[in-house]
């Protein structure tokens, strides 16, 4: 997000302000120093102070100290000029978030109601998130850390997919991600965490509906990993190098498929993925602007959508394809792990907008590599 710089403009209908005293037109917010941040934090944190007894107050004091430091940083960020804390609205969610901190003894909170804060911060406008934000930054000292570990990654699992279409990178790449979010021990006593979200309005349980297998859901979400694709030699496939060679693309774009023997596929982890790729050389990539690359065109993004679709759906071979899948994952501990889990994962239930909240935050919080909450 980039923030304002401090210079003169001045256009239709508009005000002319002073560099250092800049208003956003849109919103009428003043553009503040770091200081100026920081004292408004202060005045926020005496306020929560005198709410406390003598002898709760150093305790508090610290924890909102901690907190702010934490947060501040994390504003500073995204947001140069700290323009949200001229809003009042921000500044009431911020007093809440302070409250919380200082309810809290638990590290592992200031973390997450700074990702809350800024996700605030990216979405001021967006009245609905803004109304799971605030209930998520009041319930974040009440979730037991067994039941953030299971909310975080089933989340996870439903949520985050790889970005790379070489089938072996990118289970690389969620092995790590499930080890880094597997900090601690998940879950077992579904009964007791579950029912813990559920009360806090983190999910909601819809018995007796019941969770799809582990297996049976990646290979739905990650259908470009888990398929067949086509055969070499076979007449579809010189068909597929005609249509790829009519809009100027190489057949070296089609791929040895890892899960399948003679078949060869496009490097993608989903369909979806194609209108975001890109030619690096003669190799597909996800859009990047930081490297050399080549949009396709319209036409070329049509036809690789055209040979992803056609794509031998043979239910024995599909079977065949599954069965090499899940051997595959079976070497990647943690993949593992979440798979054993998942399974007995009971009874179902959906993630509201508020556990979604939460749950980013924290998996922001365990890797800040993450994309930022949408």
């Amino acid at each position: 997000m980039e923030s304002k710089r401090q210079k003169q403009v001045a256009g239709d209908n508009s005000t002319q302000m002073q560099a250092g005293t800049i208003i956003n037109n849109n919103n009428n917010y003043y553009v503040m120093t770091e200081e100026q941040a920081r004292e408004i934090s202060r005045e926020c944190k005496r306020q929560v102070l005198e709410s406390c007894t003598a002898e709760s107050v150093l305790v508090a004091q610290q924890r909102i100290e901690a907190f702010e430091e934490k947060v501040l940083m994390r504003i500073e960020s995204i947001e140069k000029d700290f323009v949200s804390f001229s809003d009042p609205a921000f500044q009431v969610l911020y007093k809440k978030a302070q409250i919380t901190a200082a309810c809290s003894g638990r590290e592992l909170d200031y973390g997450m109601l700074s990702e809350l804060i800024a996700h605030r911060i990216n979405h001021k406008n967006e009245i609905k998130k803004k109304a799971s934000i605030e209930k998520a930054i009041e319930i974040i000292d009440k979730i037991d850390e067994d039941a953030l570990c299971g909310l975080t990654m089933v989340h996870a699992v439903f949520n985050y997919i790889p970005a790379d279409g070489n089938i072996s990178k990118g289970l690389d790449v969620i092995n790590n991600l499930y080890g880094k979010l597997q900090h601690l021990e998940l879950p077992t006593n579904c009964a007791s965490w579950i029912d813990n979200l559920d009360i806090l309005g983190a999910v909601r349980i819809q018995s007796p509906t019941i969770f799809n297998k582990y297996l049976d859901l990646i290979s739905k979400y990650w259908e470009g990993y888990v398929c067949c694709g086509i055969k070499k030699e076979s007449e579809q496939y010189e068909e597929a190098i005609n249509k790829l060679k009519n809009v100027g693309l190489s057949e070296s774009l089609l791929v040895d498929n890892e899960l399948f023997n003679g078949y060869v596929r496009i490097p993608v982890i989903e369909k979806e993925n194609i209108d975001r790729l890109q030619l690096s050389g003669n190799v597909l990539v996800e859009s990047d602007d930081t490297q050399a690359s080549t949009a396709l065109s319209d036409n070329q993004k049509a036809v690789l959508m055209e040979i992803f679709d056609s794509y031998d759906k043979t239910s024995t071979l599909i079977s065949a394809v599954r069965e090499n899948f899940n051997k595959k994952i079976q070497s990647y501990e943690w993949i593992r792990k979440a798979e054993i889990w998942w399974d007995q994962l009971k009874p179902y239930f959906q993630i509201t907008s508020i556990g979604r909240a939460i749950a980013q935050a924290n998996a922001k919080r365990i890797d800040p590599s993450l994309p930022d909450l949408d």
